[in-house]
């Protein structure tokens, strides 16, 4: 709002000083100048933001919601002594869960993406899934996996939200289908 009052200053501040300015044009009157709002601007500001203050305890207090990882992606951790370790990804039935798709392991300080099925799981491995996470209890059924799904504290600094137009050709088809991973190096996830 203060920026919107200290625009009122100058000609080119606010589209209304232009407008007036192109009034007075029309009018045969000279061209205003660029502080010739000044003045009128300063009490403006110093009325409004005045009144701001004042009355600013009147204003609801909203809480902005912000997307974290976690609504995009689930995490896991490969407990020692698992029988998850040893075997490949298609072994364990990582491959085939329903909503749920593994995106990438976490290995030590390595990354792993686009996970092959015959990625053999080492202890500690941390397992990236992404889709509908109301489907988490899916992967309690795999022994020594612990799911850190509420406190993951996962960086989301390489995270996109895409939106498909209606008119898109992805319209209809599956990220698969399309090869939507291959063709923009991505990981998908869905909420």
């Amino acid at each position: 709002m203060l920026a919107i009052l200290g625009g009122t200053l100058t000609l080119v501040g606010t589209s209304t000083n232009l407008i007036v300015n192109s009034l007075v044009l029309d009018a045969n009157l000279p061209s205003l100048g660029f502080f010739d709002f000044t003045l009128v601007g300063l009490c403006l500001v110093f009325v409004c933001g005045a009144t701001l203050c004042f009355f600013s305890y009147l204003l609801p207090d909203k809480a902005v919601h912000t997307d974290t990882a976690e609504s995009y992606f689930i995490d896991a951790k490969i407990n020692p002594g698992s029988s998850l370790v040893g075997k490949t990804v298609e072994q364990n039935g990582l491959r085939h869960l329903q909503s749920l798709f593994l995106v990438e392991i976490i290995r030590g300080k390595q990354l792993l993406r686009a996970i092959s099925p015959t990625e053999v799981l080492q202890e500690n491995d941390k397992l990236i899934f992404s889709g509908d996470i109301s489907q988490v209890s899916q992967l309690n059924m795999f022994d020594g996996l612990s799911i850190f799904a509420e406190n993951s504290g996962l960086s989301i600094d390489n995270l996109r939200e895409v939106v498909v137009r209606p008119e898109s050709i992805l319209t209809g088809k599956t990220l698969k289908s399309v090869g939507f991973r291959s063709l923009f190096d991505s990981r998908c996830g869905s909420r």
